[in-house]
């Protein structure tokens, strides 16, 4: 076993542990969804969320839209149109990362999209937060944590129709 599958066992196990003791799923609620986008690298996968955000904001008109961001993507998102709150990942260590469970808690998110990972705390963060719909853009995003997804998609498709029709199934 290698040292990056022995850390991924080790958060895994940790997690199963948290939601023993704090088991929490909110289901999506299509007439008001509460929904994460999640870029926190660099630039371009901030920008390559802002079409997300008036698709979300068309199909589901009373939605909450957040952000959780690094710095470098806060210009993108700050007075971006769709986007009701926004949070910016500040460090990356994991408890930097971690302390924002919380938070992510308490607004009770229905789904989240991981744009990419760059490291490896993000998959368990968005698993921490509850939501019901955990959606990652590709395999690779999830550094071995893919399992902690409930959707997963390739790059190749066109992620505004996709993601809106996997929150549709979602309503189901």
């Amino acid at each position: 076993m290698t040292f990056k599958q022995l850390k991924n066992h080790l958060i895994l196990w940790l997690l199963r542990l948290f939601n023993l003791f704090f088991p929490r799923r909110f289901i999506f609620n299509p007439e008001a969804p509460k929904i994460l986008l999640v870029a926190t690298t660099a630039l371009g996968d901030s920008i390559w969320l802002t079409p997300l955000l008036p698709a979300i904001k068309k199909r589901y008109p009373f939605s909450y839209v957040a952000v959780l961001c690094s710095p470098l993507g806060q210009p993108v998102f700050l007075n971006q149109p769709g986007v009701d709150e926004l949070f910016v990942l500040k460090g990356h260590s994991s408890w930097s990362i971690l302390k924002w469970v919380p938070t992510l808690r308490r607004r009770r998110f229905q789904a989240t999209l991981l744009s990419h990972a760059s490291q490896r705390m993000i998959p368990a963060l968005i698993f921490l937060t509850g939501a019901q719909q955990r959606i990652a853009i590709n395999n690779r995003s999830c550094k071995g944590l893919e399992n902690l997804m409930t959707v997963q998609f390739n790059l190749n498709m066109r992620p505004t129709k996709l993601l809106c029709s996997v929150l549709k199934g979602a309503e189901k």
